[in-house]
């Protein structure tokens, strides 16, 4: 995965400066909870 992200962001300063800040999981268990999502009736 982090191969095929790596293949879409330009190589640039920006680029590399976005590829430190990709986190890849192996499973859906990580410690980056969302902020909070409330539903929206429509």
């Amino acid at each position: 995965m982090q191969l095929a992200v790596k293949g879409m962001v330009p190589d640039t300063v920006i680029g590399r400066k976005a590829m430190t800040r990709l986190r890849v999981y192996r499973d859906a268990n990580h410690n980056n909870a969302a902020q909070n999502p409330q539903p929206y009736e429509l």
